[in-house]
């Protein structure tokens, strides 16, 4: 019984020290820039191991081993400057000797063990201590040398993986070693212009920087216009609309009305459109006394804004149809809207439009727009009408 709970007690410390220990070198691999998932378990490209490190009774690098160190370690280190590598640098020390030890029972072996566990066995405290001395020295060197502290790990095994056997002591002080070893990681490919598809993939290799691209790293055109995103300025533009070159709907005619809108395409410059971007076909209503072709007052204020917009647009010519409801002679109402048509002309005139610009129709009641059977139908179709043409350049 005593065997068992000592063999159990035993297999508890070990567990915890293995713990220890291994958090001790998770908490070492994340100091030198690394951790385990990152370093150890990745590819490499390639792996050199250099050859041990000897350290001398005095705790000091032996003199070939400076030689190496200086002559090929670092001098390798810095031909893989342009390469993606990290450095390991564990350090290895003799397990002290314990031959009485080695000669106990199984009982009693136990026994001791626990022993040097609680009772703070000097010598393997010893070799802890000299194993990390050996592997920061050598880092330090390392660092000396300008190499970058952040891919360096550092690892002290005390005791573990002896290089030679332990019976004499020319042997176990060839234990006494630092091993550096390089992990090259493979080449990363270049992504030039930051867009995050390598250039061997790139088929738009100068992408500004912070531009949305597509799986070949080509800017993006959400509209489908021919214009990429970051350089469209009407980045909402209906498919097969023809575009300028900042992604915006052609307007040929310069009238303020896209192509694809524009019903009258062709517009002359300075010429004002209506939403179609066709001129204005305007009906003014005027009030005129009744039965008379005297324009009432209340109507002046439109004479006065249309006027403005003929000044305006000095290249449209006008055309003011008058127009009557039905009641009455058919040859008095031709008259009467003919009249009413002439009376618009000289308000216009007034206002200082070129008569030349302004020509008069009268119809009467035969172009009537609602019926003449009601009050507002009858209204509607007493009514003055403007059309605007294009004004001949030799006129």
């Amino acid at each position: 019984m005593y065997l068992k709970h000592l063999a159990f007690l035993m297999f508890i410390i070990c567990a915890l020290q293995a713990q220890i220990y291994n958090t001790e070198q998770d908490s070492l691999l994340k100091a030198g820039g690394a951790t385990k998932n990152q370093f150890f378990y990745d590819d490499f490209k390639e792996i050199i191991r250099f050859e041990p490190l000897m350290f001398n009774g005095n705790g000091e690098l032996a003199q070939k081993s400076q030689n190496y160190f200086d002559n090929h370690i670092v001098k390798k280190i810095r031909e893989m400057k342009n390469e993606d590598y990290l450095l390991t640098i564990i350090g290895h020390y003799q397990k002290p000797a314990d031959n009485d030890y080695e000669k106990l029972s199984e009982s009693e072996a136990y026994g001791r063990e626990i022993y040097r566990l609680f009772e703070d066995d000097t010598s393997s405290k010893t070799s802890l201590e000299k194993s990390k001395k050996f592997t920061l020295a050598i880092k330090n060197k390392l660092i000396d040398k300008k190499i970058d502290p952040s891919l360096i790990t550092t690892e002290f095994r005390a005791g573990e993986d002896n290089a030679y056997s332990n019976e004499t002591n020319e042997a176990k002080e060839l234990s006494n070693r630092v091993l550096v070893t390089m992990y090259v990681k493979p080449t990363k490919e270049k992504d030039t212009d930051g867009d995050g598809v390598v250039d061997s993939k790139d088929r738009c290799p100068n992408t500004p920087k912070n531009t949305k691209v597509d799986m070949y790293g080509c800017s993006l055109d959400s509209d489908k216009d021919g214009v990429v995103d970051y350089i469209d300025q009407c980045p909402d533009t209906l498919e097969g609309v023809e575009v300028n070159s900042e992604g915006c709907p052609v307007d040929s005619d310069k009238d303020g009305v896209v192509d694809y809108k524009d019903k009258c395409p062709g517009t002359k410059l300075n010429f004002e459109v209506d939403v179609n971007g066709c001129p204005f076909k305007e009906t003014l209503g005027l009030n005129f006394e009744n039965d008379s072709y005297k324009i009432l007052r209340d109507s002046y204020g439109k004479i006065i804004k249309f006027s403005s917009f003929l000044k305006r647009n000095p290249l449209y010519n006008v055309t003011i149809i008058g127009h009557t409801d039905s009641r009455g002679s058919a040859v008095k109402n031709m008259k009467l809207s003919q009249d009413r048509a002439n009376a618009t002309k000289q308000a216009l005139v007034k206002e200082g439009i070129n008569p030349s610009r302004i020509k008069t129709i009268g119809k009467g009641e035969l172009e009537p727009v609602a019926s003449n059977r009601t009050p507002d139908g009858r209204k509607a179709n007493r009514r003055i009408e403007i059309e605007l043409k294009e004004r001949n350049i030799n006129e």
